[in-house]
Order: C-alpha cells, then sequence, then structure tokens
C-alpha cells in the first residue's frame, strides 16, 4: 500500500479521534487516520472482503488474488486492526438454563 492509497479515501477538513488508535488529528470518511485506514484496507485485502476494501472492489478476481498474495508476502498473514474471532468459538443460541424443581413442604 503505498502512500498513494490514501487519495482513495474521502479526507475531510475536520480533525477527531481516531477510531483506530485513539489519536487525535485529520480523519478519513471512516473515521480512521492515514495508519489506521491503511491497516483496515490491509486487512480487508487478508481476509478478502473485496466489497468493503476501496482498492479491490473494482479490480477483477485475479487482480485481487494478486493484490492480496502482495500485502501478504510485505506485510504478512495477521490482521493489524480487525480483530481475529477465537477458533472453535461456536455462534447461535447460548444453551438453555434447567429451572430446579422448588420443593414442597
Amino acid at each position: 500500500m503505498d502512500s498513494g492509497d490514501q487519495d482513495i479515501l474521502i479526507w475531510h477538513d475536520h480533525e477527531a479521534e481516531c477510531h483506530g488508535c485513539a489519536i487525535y488529528g485529520p480523519v478519513a470518511d471512516v473515521g480512521l487516520c492515514a495508519d489506521c485506514a491503511q491497516k483496515l484496507e490491509r486487512d480487508l485485502l487478508r481476509q478478502c472482503a473485496w466489497d468493503y476494501s476501496h482498492a479491490a472492489h473494482v479490480l477483477g478476481e485475479q487482480q485481487r488474488e494478486e493484490l492480496r498474495k502482495k500485502v501478504i508476502a510485505r506485510y504478512g498473514s495477521q490482521t493489524e486492526l480487525i480483530a481475529d474471532e477465537p477458533a472453535g468459538k461456536k455462534k447461535g443460541k447460548p444453551p438453555r438454563r434447567r429451572r430446579r424443581k422448588s420443593r414442597s413442604k
């Protein structure tokens, strides 16, 4: 991700607290500073979230995979900003709690 990638995001004329690092300064339309916006973009590319990536949503399938491989080769496969879901965690309804029968005297 080059410094030219910052041109993809919409920058506003105001400063605010970054939602990623909590540093006060100029933020993009997503509420992230330039460093955190680049981290988010790399995370989206690593996770193949093409519809959410500013750089990849207009590319073809082969170009997306090439870009993903470049990001992983340069920055590694671990996410930088997006938290990974714990492995083996089940999604769905929590188990039902059983009620104890009240004892009559």
